[in-house]
């Protein structure tokens, strides 16, 4: 995976994320975020392909970061994340 974007209510920035799974991510992040919020993650796989998830921060990690939970993943999208996740 090679680019990760994040949009939320303050825009559009580039991010990191870590613990990737069919739930959700954490995204390293020193930006101010509130739990409940939506955001939406686009992910890029390393073939080039985009692919858009929407969630919401499900808890916040002290200035560090904050877990997303994914929402509304149908099998396109589960797909794409078990392609990434095998690699």
């Amino acid at each position: 995976m090679s680019d990760i974007a994040l949009e939320g209510s303050s825009g559009r920035r580039q991010v990191r994320i870590s613990d990737l799974s069919l739930g959700g991510c954490f995204v390293d992040s020193i930006s101010a975020f509130s739990e409940g919020e939506d955001v939406k993650l686009i992910l890029t796989d390393s073939a080039g392909r985009e692919t858009e998830f929407a969630g919401k921060v499900a808890w916040l990690a002290g200035g560090v970061g904050f877990g997303v939970k994914f929402v509304e993943l149908d099998e396109p999208h589960k797909d794409f994340l078990n392609s990434i996740i095998e690699n």
